[in-house]
Formats: structure tokens, sequence, C-alpha cells
């Protein structure tokens, strides 16, 4: 019996003469590989199916990849396709969305950031500091939120000089950069930043000041 669940589309690979084998993110399994066959040809059953769209699917379960039986697109957030920036965006937070799931793992936030991503997208929010407010959000998903206000070392209050620690898991300040000896050093402008985009909805962060550079994260 076929299985139903929402998911997102998160990348496709051609298979075959007719074939494609689609990557979901879906609320309950998390991330599955799914064998849509004979998608490529016209077919009522996958009809408007494609990448960044949000889809009710039926799987038939089995071996590894499941067969796609069924998908009614829901959303195809067509807005964002008419804006280049907006669907390189979408790609990278697809991709990053697709190696943060883990197969046959619930994953109902990770589901519900990618919706709100691809929403906030079709309705204009691709900014130089988007992508630096996605992967903020995706920590805090992942449950390893970045420590902004106070050094990620020590858990004192923030002070310049600040750097940059992935390692640490933040800033470093104070004596706390004994810890990170290559952490890199960081501007206090876009480390306010970054706090503030990780308070914000992705479909605001235009209205943030994000200059080129502190999007990039250096000075």
């Amino acid at each position: 019996m076929a299985e139903r669940s929402p998911a997102l589309v998160l990348r496709q690979v051609n298979v075959g003469e007719a074939d494609r084998i689609l990557t979901l993110l879906t609320p309950d399994r998390g991330r599955l590989d799914v064998r849509a066959g004979g998608v490529r040809r016209r077919s009522k059953r996958f009809g408007g199916l494609d990448l960044f769209v949000q889809v009710d699917v039926a799987l038939v379960p089995g071996r590894t990849p499941y067969r796609l039986a069924e998908a009614e697109v829901r959303r195809d957030f067509a807005g964002l396709r008419t804006d280049v920036l907006a669907l390189a965006l979408a790609s990278y937070a697809a991709e990053l969305l697709r190696q943060a799931a883990q197969e046959e793992h619930a994953a109902p936030d990770l589901y519900r950031l990618g919706v709100a991503a691809l929403d906030s997208l079709e309705d204009g929010a691709a900014c130089p500091g988007w992508a630096r407010a996605f992967e903020g959000k995706l920590l805090h998903v992942l449950g390893a939120r970045p420590s902004l206000r106070r050094c990620a070392a020590t858990g004192e209050p923030a002070v310049e000089p600040l750097r940059w620690s992935p390692a640490a898991g933040g800033i470093l300040c104070g004596e706390g950069l004994l810890e990170d000896p290559s952490a890199r050093s960081i501007d206090p402008v876009t480390v306010d930043l970054l706090d503030r985009c990780l308070r914000t909805p992705l479909r605001d962060q235009p209205d943030l000041p994000w200059p080129p550079s502190a999007a990039r994260g250096r000075r």
C-alpha cells in the first residue's frame, strides 16, 4: 500500500530514458530518495513535479529508493524562478537541507524551515544577508545555534576584539581567544547583523542593512 506524505523536492537526477531519482524532504520520514518512473514523459500522475516545489506524494515502499506512485503539487513557488538570486539561494538552501536531514528520521522542524525559505524567496526576500540568516536558522534547528552575544568559550559578554570560531561555536573574545588561535577576526557590526538576522523572519531579511562585505562575514 502506498504511503502518503507532504514533501519538498530538494534534488532531482535523471536516470535511464524517462526516470528521475528525487530527493525529498518530508516531516515524518526526513530525507528520502524516490524513483519517479516515466516522469520525464508527460504524465498526469506527476504534473508540475519539479525542483523546489511542495508536493503531496504517494510512495510505494520496498527496496531503496522508494517508488513514486503519485505526486500532487501543492505549491510551486513559481515567483522565485523569475529571480536569478532567489533561485541560487533556493539551490543553496536545498543542498544544506539535504545534507542536514537524515534518512528515515522525522524532521518536522527542517521541513518547516524549508517551506519558510522557499516562501520567503518567492515573496522577494532574496538579499545579500539571506544566506547567512538561513545558515543561522538551520544551525538553530540542529541545536547548534552560534554564540553571538557571549564568548563561546567563557560565556562572558562579548567585548572587542572579536574572532569567529566555527570550532568553538561562535565568537571568541578576551581569554576565550586562546581557545582557537586559528579563529578569524570579525567585525562587531557583522556580529550584530548576524544576531539580528537570527531573530528576524526570513521574509523580513531585506529590512536589515546588509552590506555585501558583511554578508560574506569578512572585514
